[in-house]
């Protein structure tokens, strides 16, 4: 990476340092994601809360441009969204963790819901992490 460009992300990363999504949690998890959402229209301004939830299937780490995929499936449709972590409108919550052994989970894109469930993990991660404080 060019210097100027490192240079130039650890001065936005100072900056934003207090709008980072705080919330633990990863890939294989199935989150609950509040984005609010602001329209502006014909000089009106308009607010709201969009909730999407779902099974957190990719994580990417590249600095401010970091980011994470869910996958939400209903009965008959299936819908990704990317979602970034430097985002001062989204709350994150971990509805139920997961237990897997990738990265990616890529290899879930493509089964039904039922095909597609997550092993629980073997203890409470939430436990543990308090634990290690």
């Amino acid at each position: 990476m060019h210097p100027l460009v490192r240079q130039f992300e650890e001065k936005q990363k100072s900056v934003l340092q207090d709008k980072i999504c705080k919330t633990i949690f990863n890939v294989g998890d199935k989150i609950k994601v509040k984005m609010l959402v602001i329209e502006i229209e014909k000089g009106k301004e308009r607010k709201w809360t969009q909730t999407s939830e779902g099974v957190c299937t990719a994580k990417s780490n590249k600095g401010i441009a970091s980011s994470f995929l869910i996958k939400r499936s209903d009965k008959d449709s299936t819908i990704f969204m990317r979602f970034p972590i430097w985002n001062e409108n989204m709350q994150v919550e971990v509805v139920k963790p997961g237990r897997v052994r990738r990265a990616k989970l890529y290899y879930i894109h493509y089964r039904s819901k039922k095909k597609s469930a997550i092993k629980a993990p073997l203890f409470n991660t939430v436990k543990y992490e308090e634990s290690l404080k």
